[in-house]
């Protein structure tokens, strides 16, 4: 899921991830060398895309969704009165820069903390999924390239990147758990209740094992609490 080095691309798709090839209309599988940038789900055009602006990258949106729907960690609502605007910039400064001096606040450091390093390490990738090894910034009238840092930490382990990101979230405690949990929510509908944080454990273990996702997908299939769903409905 995170750290696949496979892509689908067509030629436009292939364009945007500066693969060389022709690939046609249809989309067809690529095994990215270990030189490149991108590295399963968090580093794919369609979701660095979803997760911005129209026309800028937005590192709060890209690091909420992997603190909430892949760590299951709770991000409260800005408190009232806060102003959540990143101030702009006061020198040639990266977005990250202005990101740091927002959240300097204490009102708001508390909920960046969780966010912004995941999401900061996605700055490498545009408003639509380009990479990019700086940051395109105009100030008083001039414009500057200005190199990006996308390192951070999670839990202590450190990342220089993106795709280490990717890798550090795989290993961390919270993500087999949260993923499974996320995955029996939509299956059945609804919230689980703490009497069934035996079926999150068995079934991660399906998950953590070789068979990966699919793994996870069969063994809640046949596991006796889909049987019990199917026939109260």
């Amino acid at each position: 899921m995170l750290v696949s080095d496979r892509v689908w691309v067509n030629d436009d798709l292939a364009a945007l991830y500066g693969i060389e090839g022709t690939f046609g209309a249809e989309h067809r599988e690529v095994v990215l060398d270990d030189s490149s940038p991108r590295s399963g789900l968090l580093t794919t055009g369609a979701f660095l895309a979803v997760m911005a602006h129209p026309a800028q990258t937005s590192p709060a949106a890209r690091g909420k969704f992997v603190s909430e729907r892949l760590l299951c960690l709770t991000i409260p609502p800005p408190p009232p009165g806060v102003d959540t605007t990143i101030p702009p910039p006061v020198q040639p400064e990266t977005k990250r820069d202005r990101f740091l001096r927002h959240t300097s606040d204490s009102a708001c450091a508390g909920c960046h903390r969780l966010m912004d390093p995941m999401g900061l390490a996605l700055e490498s990738f545009d408003a639509i999924g380009r990479w990019r090894a700086r940051e395109t910034v105009v100030f008083d009238g001039e414009t500057y390239e200005i190199d990006l840092d996308t390192t951070g930490e999670l839990d202590g382990v450190p990342f220089r990147n993106a795709k280490e990101m990717s890798a550090v979230l795989v290993e961390n405690r919270r993500f087999g758990d949260c993923v499974t949990r996320q995955f029996l929510r939509h299956t059945f509908g609804r919230e689980l209740d703490n009497g069934e944080d035996g079926v999150v454990t068995e079934l991660e273990a399906r998950l953590r094992g070789n068979g990966g996702f699919l793994a996870l997908l069969r063994a809640t299939a046949t596991h006796p609490m889909f049987s019990a769903m199917k026939e109260e409905h």
